[in-house]
């Protein structure tokens, strides 16, 4: 079941770093909001937890400029001595990190693209982290959000994938997270560990955005100061059904697979071999 989180979604400033978002009323996170279990929910790639629609394959429309290149595999996330106030803004220490952008078109992996999708979602995301936490902050553009499936990876969000002891080993251990974070203020940690975030989101006309704290000892103990590290854009824009109309997610390495990780689990979700690299700076 998706997990239980300090998840809200409200009304804020706009950003100053990018998003002029029309903001949405404030409501309340609803972890039972889906109670779709393994097997169960509609016909699309899969539901919470179940098999489903493979994500594997790189389709032919992946367009990957820097694919293999060390500025996609391997990223920093700075420390910071001032934790981040969780309430969607990218204020404070914010507004000295870096952000790095990711379009939907540039995924060195794209499937279960529709025909008719126009690559038209991006995001900006940026790492901070201190002793206790690891903090993401992450601005979607995206003029439409579908909210219409039981999974949560049929919707609009983004994919954190997060092998938490860096080994990068292949098959998920419990050490290794995908937490999908919906637009819809709900999220699922589709490994199997149980990754709890506590975080804000800001849904309006052009987009959304999530700022979100996860408890280093939550992700692992002891924690590896490089950690396998990946990013999925997800994006369904209703074209015709309940499923997503792209998956893209951002770096593939080379060679990109564990065959023997799966055993019938949709790719990436189960194989941390497929995974960059985030270093946790001093």
């Amino acid at each position: 079941m998706r997990h239980a989180l300090a998840f809200l979604a409200a009304r804020s400033l706009a950003l100053a770093l990018a998003l002029a978002l029309a903001l949405a009323p404030a409501c309340s996170f609803d972890p039972a909001g889906g109670s779709a279990g393994a097997g169960s929910g509609d016909a699309g790639s899969g539901t919470d937890g179940g098999p489903g629609r493979s994500d594997s394959g790189i389709a032919d429309d992946a367009n990957a400029p820097d694919a293999g290149g060390s500025a996609t595999a391997n990223l920093g996330c700075a420390e910071t001595e001032v934790a981040p106030i969780i309430d969607g803004d990218a204020l404070g220490p914010w507004t000295q990190a870096t952000f790095i952008d990711f379009r939907s078109e540039d995924g060195e992996l794209i499937t279960d693209k529709h025909a008719n999708y126009a690559f038209d979602a991006e995001v900006s995301f940026s790492c901070l982290h201190d002793g206790q936490n690891l903090y993401f902050m992450l601005l979607v553009t995206d003029t439409l959000i579908i909210d219409n499936s039981l999974a949560l990876r049929e919707d609009d969000g983004v994919v954190l994938f997060i092998d938490g002891l860096g080994d990068r080993s292949g098959p998920f251990g419990t050490d290794d997270h995908a937490l999908m974070l919906a637009a819809e203020a709900d999220a699922h940690d589709y490994g199997p560990g149980t990754l709890e975030p506590d975080g804000f989101v800001v849904t309006g006309d052009d987009g959304y955005r999530f700022e979100v704290r996860l408890a280093k000892a939550e992700i692992a103990t002891p924690l590896a100061k490089v950690l396998g590290f990946n990013i999925a854009l997800i994006d369904d824009d209703g074209l015709g059904n309940n499923n997503r109309d792209v998956f893209s997610l951002r770096h593939v390495p080379d060679p990109p697979a564990c065959p023997a990780c799966c055993e019938g689990q949709p790719e990436p979700f189960c194989n941390s071999a497929a995974m960059g690299t985030l270093t946790l700076l001093d």
